[in-house]
């Protein structure tokens, strides 16, 4: 059993970058045209442009027959709490820039013209802050509370598929406030997509890559997990086929299938020569294509990257990549793009990484929630390390509307969801499941704390009263384990960490003995 890792922190990580390819080339195809080829293997378009804004709210802007010619006309990603006025009431406080809130919804027409009765619809949305309500022609389609991780919702049952219009409007719920440390801006900020499948499909985010590494030789093995809505069992093939840089195939598989309705796993293992490893100088980066096929048909498609690498905490040698001890030397870094807002941009976040890594930094902290999918696929293709970071509170809030409103509902959820978006990216060599939060000592539901209670609580001398007495597992102790087991049980691969500021033995977060590498952020006196 590997013995915790002592890491002295607040000066975790840091970051710069390659220019990232871009994930998705924009088709030009209407879905008529797609349907007319018969390309049935699944379809993603960017769906940000020519969206209508109001910072209003009332319940009749869900329905499509509702007069929105007067709204502001805008493209995705958008923040419209960098464009609002500075004032010291503001309920978003000092910490949130003293910006505005409130409620806003956006309104987008589809029109389809698709004979495939058996074709699938998926709306995506990488970022929405928050409290987030989707609605297709005045049916509510789904919530997401969380403002920091993607999510996606199946439209089909709603949609008027043959020549019918169809109106998406998405409420965007941020008046309640403060509700976070820092400052998070309001709206559909990161992109949107909109995808179209056959009615057998690779689930989202449903392709697993892990990687062992021997000496110049590689074993992948890739988990596949598709999702199916057909009565009738399917007999399919899965072929999987790894490219290097170069665009050389360098591994290929095929095995056989039964789609059941609902969801198959499916496991391949290739072996790769030769291997180009990803390190953080020389970041090398395959790409794994996974196609669906019934007979000689490619049904569905799903393209991956991935790096070959090793890496390893030891206790006495520290940290390792591909068996060579390596300085973490970085920086905690937020999602924003300072006076830009929040608004994904790839430029400024590219911009940003640069002075980072000119800087001399070989590594990031996502502070303090899951980061655009931007970010890690810049850090895969220029060599910067990363921890993934889920959580700012648990159960106990640091601000009165914060996330802790929602922790027990939708924590399983959105901690999945996280490892399953991210799992597959070399730059990711820890998770992390919380950053200083209060459960870390004996502690009650405190909704409605001051902020600078909250930060005195943080930075000062605590109570040695309010750590573990004994050996006993405390309830905080237990929900450790129970955010870490989620977390192995979608990525095996990676060990855990929390940031903490109570350095004593007897933190609950320590005695659950669920963490992996211990973080220690300051007061390591």
């Amino acid at each position: 059993m590997m013995r915790p890792l002592s890491i002295l922190v607040k000066a975790w990580l840091a970051c710069s970058m390659l220019r990232m390819e871009q994930v998705c080339k924009l088709s030009l195809l209407s879905f008529a045209t797609w349907a007319a080829l018969g390309l049935h293997a699944m379809e993603r378009q960017l769906w940000d442009t020519n969206w209508r804004f109001a910072l209003a709210d009332s319940a009749n802007m869900a329905q499509p027959t509702f007069d929105d010619t007067s709204w502001r006309v805008l493209n995705l990603p958008h923040d419209w709490a960098i464009e609002g006025n500075f004032y010291v009431k503001n309920p978003s406080g000092a910490v949130g820039g003293a910006l505005p809130g409130g409620v806003g919804w956006y309104r987008k027409h589809l029109t389809l013209n698709d004979s495939d009765t058996l074709s699938r619809y998926v709306l995506h949305f990488d970022g929405v802050f928050m409290n987030t309500s989707v609605y297709v022609n005045g049916h509510l389609v789904g919530i997401r509370p969380n403002g920091f991780i993607g999510f996606g919702f199946d439209i089909t049952p709603f949609l008027n598929k043959k020549g019918g219009d169809n109106v998406v409007c998405v409420r965007v719920d941020n008046a309640q406030q403060p509700n976070c440390r820092w400052y998070t801006g309001c709206g559909i900020y990161r992109h949107v997509y909109l995808l179209r499948s056959s009615e057998v499909r690779v689930a989202q985010w449903g392709v697993q890559v892990l990687p062992t590494v021997k000496g110049h030789k590689a074993t992948v093995v890739l988990n596949t997990t598709i999702e199916s809505f057909a009565k009738q069992n399917r007999k399919l093939s899965v072929r999987q086929s790894i490219y290097d840089a170069e665009g050389r195939r360098v591994a290929q598989s095929v095995t056989g299938c039964v789609a059941r309705m609902g969801k198959t796993t499916v496991n391949q293992r290739l072996n790769v020569s030769h291997a180009k490893l990803w390190w953080p100088n020389a970041p090398h980066i395959y790409k794994v294509i996974t196609e669906l096929m019934a007979g000689r048909e490619v049904i569905d498609r799903d393209t991956t990257t991935m790096g070959l690498r090793t890496i390893a905490f030891d206790a006495t040698t520290g940290f390792s990549i591909n068996g060579q001890p390596t300085k973490l030397n970085g920086v905690c870094l937020h999602g924003d793009l300072g006076c830009l807002g929040t608004a994904i941009n790839e430029d400024a976040l590219y911009r940003q990484l640069r002075m980072m890594k000119e800087m001399g930094a070989n590594a990031i902290r996502c502070a303090h929630n899951p980061p655009a999918p931007e970010l890690l696929n810049l850090c895969d293709t220029m060599g910067l390390m990363v921890i993934d970071e889920a959580f700012d509170q648990w159960r106990v809030g640091k601000t009165e509307f914060d996330y802790a409103l929602f922790f027990d509902k939708w924590a399983e959820r959105d901690l999945t969801d996280m490892v399953l978006r991210d799992r597959n990216h070399p730059s990711i060599i820890l998770w992390s499941i919380g950053n200083e939060v209060l459960e870390q000592w004996n502690t009650t539901k405190n909704q409605g704390v001051d902020l600078d209670d909250v930060n005195i609580l943080l930075n000062n001398a605590r109570d040695p009263a309010r750590l573990a007495a004994d050996e006993s597992l405390s309830d905080n102790a237990k929900l450790t384990r129970w955010l870490a087991d989620i977390v192995r049980r979608n990525d095996p691969s990676r060990l855990i960490t929390a940031g903490c500021n109570e350095v004593s033995p007897n933190n609950h977060l320590f005695k659950s003995g669920a963490i992996d590498v211990v973080g220690f952020n300051y007061h390591s006196k």
